[in-house]
């Protein structure tokens, strides 16, 4: 991995805690700000709590181009989550747990002209199948 924060590092010009932020955010996906923090720490040891936070704050109000984002608070959550802004076609990605919204079914009114003419043709099969299988018992004898 250090490839990818010597790259990082020297295209943007970012402190070793901006780097374990956008790290942790990277890696690990939305996040609220506690676990930014508590795994940022990990990072940057000598950083106090208080800079990790300040960084956060920054990587949101970056200019021209902010590197952080904060996402509105989930349903049941009470913490906003961040994400970063590496990739700008990213979505963020759905709450774990939560099933992804069904693609709505098509009407079977839609159309109707079509449906009521694809039973009258399904009936017209039905009962020629029904003439054939008569017939096939009528020459076997049963």
């Amino acid at each position: 991995m250090p490839k990818f924060q010597h790259l990082l590092a020297d295209t943007d010009d970012l402190s070793r805690t901006e780097l374990a932020v956008l790290c942790v955010l990277a890696l690990r996906g939305p996040q609220t700000q506690a676990e930014v923090i508590t795994r940022a720490s990990r990072l940057v040891p000598d950083d106090p709590i208080d800079t990790i936070q300040s960084t956060l704050e920054a990587l949101i109000a970056r200019e021209p181009t902010p590197a952080v984002t904060r996402l509105p608070r989930r349903p049941g959550q009470k913490e906003a989550r961040y994400t970063h802004l590496l990739l700008e076609d990213e979505e963020p990605s759905p709450a774990p747990g939560t099933a992804p919204a069904p693609a709505p079914a098509p009407s079977p009114v839609a159309g109707g002209n079509d449906l009521a003419a694809d039973v009258a043709r399904l009936r017209e099969e039905l009962d020629s199948l029904r003439r054939e299988v008569a017939d096939l018992r009528a020459q076997l004898g049963e």
